[in-house]
């Protein structure tokens, strides 16, 4: 095969099995997020089935990859009958010493770059994932109300204060799909008079999310002029594409309203970011205006 061939091959692979991993996401996750859990499952045994076959397919090619056959077998076979099925993985992180992943297609995802390293392939496969994978940013963004009110309901959270509530139940769905995922303080841009930092992000994605909360229009423009300020302080080699996230308990605010802010700004401003920046509004429950200076004179008694 011609490595040409075997690129491409391997590329679609990437986004197959980002595909199942999404796919298992959903069927976990999709009646709180106001996915399509049951469309997930349907999903979820052609996917696995396709992943399989190329992955036995690209070791039987002959060398450099015929000891990686035996593998490929063991994975296809588990993709077959067990899909879904989680193991832990220890991390260097203190806070998080042991994280989940769905162990298929995390195998499948290394057996890819042996396969790819054997042929003497570099390639990067988020270059091959990022729209994908952003789009699905994108859509657990915008539904995280709808998993902050299904915490509500059942007792494990109160309504948000402010936006620093926000991030931290945006983190967890986020590092529930991107198990790299790193939490706010992680990541960090430096310039000449202070480093600036991200509210999380997926290092292995290039992704950064920057939360804000709006409850009227005037907070509204207070949150676009502060994602307006974070674009020339954010990004790098690593990290080049930016996702702000605003959450609002206003249903007077759109997303239609945001983009149009949001495109009127840049225009006024001649803003051409060099790195890629969109924004998604999420609606959602809030506490009071008045609640959180209220808990900080209470706890200052």
């Amino acid at each position: 095969m011609k490595k040409s061939d075997a690129r491409r091959l391997l590329a679609e692979l990437d986004e197959e099995i980002q595909d199942l991993e999404f796919a298992l996401f959903e069927a976990d996750e999709g009646d709180t997020l106001q996915l399509d859990p049951n469309g997930a499952r349907k999903r979820i045994p052609s996917l696995a089935q396709t992943i399989g076959d190329r992955l036995t397919s690209l070791a039987q090619l002959g060398s450099p990859a015929d000891s990686l056959s035996s593998e490929a077998a063991r994975i296809a076979g588990g993709l077959r009958t067990e899909p879904s099925s989680i193991i832990e993985i220890a991390t260097a992180h203190d806070d998080h010493p042991v994280e989940e992943d769905y162990e298929y297609p995390l195998v499948a995802r290394r057996l890819v770059a042996r396969i790819r390293s054997l042929w003497g392939l570099q390639s990067n496969p988020s270059q091959h994932l990022a729209p994908k994978v952003i789009d699905q940013v994108k859509i657990i963004s915008r539904n995280v109300g709808r998993t902050i009110e299904h915490l509500i309901l059942k007792k494990f959270v109160s309504a948000p204060l402010d936006e620093h509530d926000v991030k931290h139940v945006l983190f967890s769905v986020i590092r529930a799909l991107h198990p790299s995922a790193l939490p706010d303080g992680s990541i960090s841009f430096e310039d000449t008079l202070k480093n600036h930092k991200p509210d999380m992000g997926v290092p292995d994605k290039g992704i950064c999310i920057e939360t804000k909360v709006a409850r009227s229009k005037a907070d509204l423009s207070t949150a676009i002029d502060g994602l307006l300020g974070d674009h020339g302080n954010y990004g790098s080699a690593e990290y080049n594409t930016f996702i702000g996230v605003i959450y609002t308990n206003n249903d007077e605010l759109t997303q239609e309203i945001v983009d149009a802010a949001y495109q009127a700004r840049c225009k006024r401003l001649s803003a051409d970011p060099v790195h890629e920046w969109s924004i998604v509004l999420a609606h959602g429950p809030l506490a009071e205006k008045g609640a959180k200076l209220a808990l900080n004179k209470a706890r200052a008694k």
